[in-house]
């Protein structure tokens, strides 16, 4: 799995930040880009963390990388 705190999902989310209104960095660890959400999107509870996170709000793109 890799999240947006290093390596391609880093890459992706640096790219990225510059071209939205708000970029959520989920990851285990800190991301230095965006707003970070701790979180481990192997659960359930982790899938509703990002949920909350998210809101109301509307969705431009959803990202996910699994690198298993």
């Amino acid at each position: 799995m890799a999240g947006a705190s290093r390596g391609i999902g880093l890459a992706v989310a640096g790219h990225l930040v510059d071209q939205c209104d708000r970029l959520l960095a989920v990851s285990c660890t800190s991301a230095p880009v965006g707003e970070w959400v701790q979180v481990d999107l192997s659960n359930l509870a982790g899938i509703e963390t990002v949920v909350d996170a998210i809101v109301d709000e509307v969705l431009d793109m959803l990202l996910y990388m699994d690198g298993t």
